[in-house]
């Protein structure tokens, strides 16, 4: 499918940007909702589980390494069924962390340039909608063989990373194996036992001090990201939830505490130590690039933040990560946060897969990479398979001449892929919330002013729904002062600031395109 071509022909004149609608959506969920009867038929003659035989010889041979007797769990939301990661971690005698991360082996059953692969490089990316997902993969795949589920074996490929109390790798393994996972959590269980269980109810988790162990490493890796200048965007995120007919009953701010931090830390570490691995291994990769913002930008940003009352002065050997850092740090319980959030992030470029990298800025990393999903994404299944050749011994000149041939133009596949599902989801998440507010036109709610434009202010409710209030639905007119991020009326000259508190009434609901009007 040729992205760009099926998307609305309406442009946004402010931001030169397509507009997306409903009708978009529903085109995009049709071509996408059912696979090719070719890969029907493939995906139905997959192993519904590996056989010991097959086990036993894969040992024997050395193709693989025996991880079954290790404690790996999986920790994901209550609704995951597509599990590409677990993790093991263990003291050593030295009082090192040894963090195994064992990552579903998708490349030992969708073969390049199969019906499966061909599909699942046309979609570039699982696309979570808030009531269904529209795989990579057939479900065969994704909810089957490739998923870590617990007590049954797997194919992985498994990396070993031995971290002392600074955050700093010191050796690193990586093989293909055999593993079996032991349990499985929930971010909110993991949160409850850590924080909210009784002392009898710790004894009897088994699980327990291995949480506390991992909770402390995801602490250290964090500080050790944090003095290299990483930074961490502070932006709530919406849930809708809905009843068994898909009907929105509730919207809600979705919480991150530490115990989404925890696989999160993991799988950063993960995949820069296979980025500098493979990277001295000299064979072609594909990295995830964060460029440096130009110092344009930069300069931009720096005079919208003087209007808000803050300051961004980097100069001309200043690390541009440190002073950004601070500056989120500094705004962090200020009421003008969510501007200021939003002000940095179009202020930096966007993320971006390449296959020579400058390194990841806002992570502050010289080499990283998406290995660590690749039931739901291509380019983690790309270097899988780059991975196990080279673990192999199959990757002569003439075979690293092959993939470089093809690699970029596949890397700017996968970052527009990547861009649309972002959008899609973005169209369905906003439809849904319009849904939801359809039901109370003309009710009037409490909000908080987090942008403010020429044409109007955005207002955030309290429930978490966005809108736009226009100047014209207003008491009496304003005027936007660009200088001051301000909004001031032209006659009670009265000042409206990002952050204000204010009470509007819900005028107009377009499910169409996902959009709120206020009063």
């Amino acid at each position: 499918m040729k992205i760009n071509k099926k998307i609305s022909k309406k442009i946004n004149k402010k931001t030169e940007t397509p507009v997306l609608t409903l009708d978009d959506l529903e085109l995009f969920i049709k071509l996408n909702e059912n696979f090719p009867e070719t890969v029907k038929a493939e995906a139905e003659n997959i192993p519904k589980m590996l056989q010991e035989d097959i086990i036993v010889d894969d040992i024997k041979s050395g193709r693989r390494k025996d991880l079954r007797h290790l404690k790996i769990i999986t920790i994901d939301s209550e609704t995951t069924k597509d599990v590409d990661d677990g993790v093991s971690l263990e003291i050593t005698e030295n009082g090192t962390y040894m963090l195994g991360v064992h990552i579903a082996d998708v490349a030992e059953y969708v073969i390049e340039d199969s019906p499966i692969d061909i599909e699942a490089r046309r979609r570039g990316t699982s696309v979570y909608l808030s009531d269904r997902v529209l795989p990579m993969l057939p479900v065969e795949l994704s909810n089957g063989i490739c998923s870590l589920d617990v007590g049954k074996n797997r194919y992985a490929i498994s990396v070993f990373m031995e971290i002392n109390h600074k955050g700093k790798v010191l050796r690193r393994k990586v093989c293909e194996s055999i593993i079996r996972v032991h349990d499985k959590r929930t971010y909110k269980e993991i949160y409850n036992l850590l924080e909210n269980s009784s002392e009898e109810e710790r004894k009897q988790d088994s699980l327990y001090n291995l949480f506390c162990h991992m909770r402390l490493l995801s602490e250290i890796l964090h500080m050790k990201r944090y003095k290299m200048g990483c930074i961490d965007f502070d932006f709530p995120e919406t849930k809708v939830c809905l009843d068994d007919s898909a009907n929105v009953i509730d919207i809600q701010e979705e919480k991150r505490d530490f115990s989404h931090d925890i696989i999160e830390e993991f799988m950063i570490i993960c995949n820069e130590t296979i980025s500098e691995f493979f990277t001295r291994m000299h064979v072609p990769f594909m990295y995830r690039e964060h460029k440096i913002p130009e110092k344009e930008r930069l300069d931009e940003l720096s005079d919208q933040l003087k209007g808000l009352g803050f300051t961004l002065d980097i100069k001309k050997d200043d690390i541009a990560e440190y002073k950004i850092q601070k500056l989120l740090e500094k705004v962090q319980n200020s009421p003008k946060k969510y501007l200021i959030n939003t002000l940095v992030l179009r202020a930096l470029p966007k993320a971006e897969y390449v296959t020579e990298s400058e390194g990841h800025f806002a992570i502050a990393t010289d080499y990283y990479s998406h290995f660590t999903a690749p039931i739901r994404r291509y380019p983690d299944l790309f270097i899988h398979r780059i991975i196990k050749k080279t673990l192999r011994g199959q990757m002569p000149q003439q075979e690293r001449d092959r993939i470089s041939s093809y690699a970029d133009k596949l890397a700017q596949h996968c970052s527009e892929t990547e861009r649309y599902a972002q959008s899609m989801e973005m169209l369905d998440l906003n439809i849904k919330i319009c849904q939801y507010m359809s039901n109370y036109l003309g009710e009037s709610f409490e909000g908080t002013v987090i942008s403010i434009t020429s044409f109007g202010l955005f207002i955030r409710l309290d429930n978490c729904a966005e809108g736009l209030l226009f100047y014209n639905s207003m008491p009496e007119y304003m005027v936007f002062d660009p200088k001051r991020y301000v909004a001031l009326a032209e006659r009670s000259r009265r000042k409206i600031s990002a952050g204000d508190r204010v009470k509007v009434t819900v005028a107009r609901v377009d499910k169409h395109q996902g959009k709120i009007e206020f009063s």
